[in-house]
Formats: C-alpha cells, structure tokens, sequence
C-alpha cells in the first residue's frame, strides 16, 4: 500500500480476513476513527479483519474496537500512511456529498516476484 515506486505485496484470502504483508508475520490494524491503520502481529482479532464495504468492492473495512466499521482512506499529506475513517458513501443510491475516491482501494491479484 506504497506509490508504486514503493512495491509491497498484501495477501487477503477474501472478506473477513487479514490483510498480511507478504513475507513477514504482519497484518494491517484498525486503532480508531481518524487514526493511521497500524502493522500489528495480532492477525486474528476483529481489528485485523477486512472486509469489503461496499457492492462496489472498492471499500476495504474493519471493526474498531467498538465495532464500528471503518474503512481505508488515503492520507492527502503523507502517502506513506494510511488512515482509517468512517466509510462515506457506501449504499450505491443514496446521495453523497461527498467524494468517496480517497476510501477506493482495488486489490489485484498478481504473480509477479519482486
């Protein structure tokens, strides 16, 4: 989850599962509402599960502690860190105002070594 001049390789075996860092014993964390996902080694708590949010598939959500589901976002100032916040706009009919783009993220699956 770095610019591309940055590669990393995530593993998620489908909704309701860690995403893990390729090649180490890390799992991306929900800690809170406007906070940073952190890497943890706890893969099998609620916080470390991922699932998509949306029909899009575009969402990519955890619980908080509290069991609020809180989606990925995009840090604007630091692309190196990545937030999570409450998802916006996740009912396909609904009206939004505002712009869901920074909570897309698109999981590709790859061979590709690097």
């Amino acid at each position: 989850m770095y610019p591309c001049k940055e590669p990393s390789q995530w593993d998620h075996d489908g909704d309701e599962a860690a995403l893990r860092l390729i090649g180490t014993d890390l799992c991306l964390q929900v800690v809170g509402d406007g906070l940073p996902a952190v890497l943890s080694t706890d893969c099998s708590c609620t916080q470390s599960t991922w699932a998509f949010a949306s029909s899009s598939r575009l969402h990519l959500a955890a619980p908080d502690q509290e069991g609020r589901l809180l989606c990925l976002e995009m840090n604007s100032t630091n692309p190196h860190t990545i937030m999570t916040n409450t998802c916006i706009c996740l009912d396909d009919g609904s009206v939004c105002d505002r712009d869901p783009q920074s909570q897309w993220f698109k999981l590709i699956s790859s061979n590709f070594k690097y």
